[in-house]
């Protein structure tokens, strides 16, 4: 698995930035990220990914008041009781990155359509796209939280901080992820 996913990363940074990456001696955001993928391939890193799993972690750690309220997990989308959940909720795969369907009105959803995208979902093993091995043991599920929304009813800012040995060397700020997406990097 190392070896095929070491040649897999070496080529995908290759391609993307025309020079090899230094894995040895990681310096840039990039090589850092993929040093980390081949490198660090603990439970807690699965865990920590899991978007349903990681709720029990949080509760535990620093209390139940950061976790975002559950209202529906399953490996079979179409057990959905779209009519048993709130006019607004975001319906997400809790086994990878931009798997998130967000309805603010359930009554304008068409659930077919809806159900169709969420087994696309878990198909997806998000470890195969960016050798992120902490998706590869992950459970694909879907999970249908409360839709979190701003003051002006709007996604609120997504915050990202990326640390190394300890230290924030990167905060991501991501606005209006769902419309007109704009991301600064500090």
């Amino acid at each position: 698995l190392i070896a095929n996913d070491y040649i897999y990363l070496v080529l995908r940074f290759y391609l993307r930035f025309k020079t090899l990456p230094n894995f040895k001696n990681p310096k840039t955001f990039n090589e850092k990220i993929m040093y980390f993928n081949l490198n660090n391939r603990k439970n807690i890193h699965t865990l920590l990914s899991d978007k349903y799993l990681v709720k029990d972690y949080i509760k535990e750690k620093i209390g139940p008041k950061y976790i975002i309220k559950t209202l529906y997990v399953t490996s079979d989308p179409k057990t959905i009781e779209f009519d048993k959940l709130p006019n607004s909720f975001i319906i997400k795969g809790t086994h990878g990155s931009g798997c998130n369907i967000i309805v603010n009105d359930k009554n304008k959803i068409d659930e077919k359509t809806i159900i169709k995208q969420c087994e696309y979902f878990l198909s997806i093993n998000y470890y195969h796209y960016f050798r992120c091995y902490q998706y590869y043991n992950i459970k694909p599920r879907i999970m249908i939280e409360k839709l979190l929304l701003d003051e002006h009813g709007n996604i609120p800012v997504d915050y990202k901080f990326f640390s190394f040995r300890g230290r924030t060397k990167v905060i991501q700020i991501d606005i209006d992820r769902f419309s007109n997406h704009e991301r600064l990097l500090l």
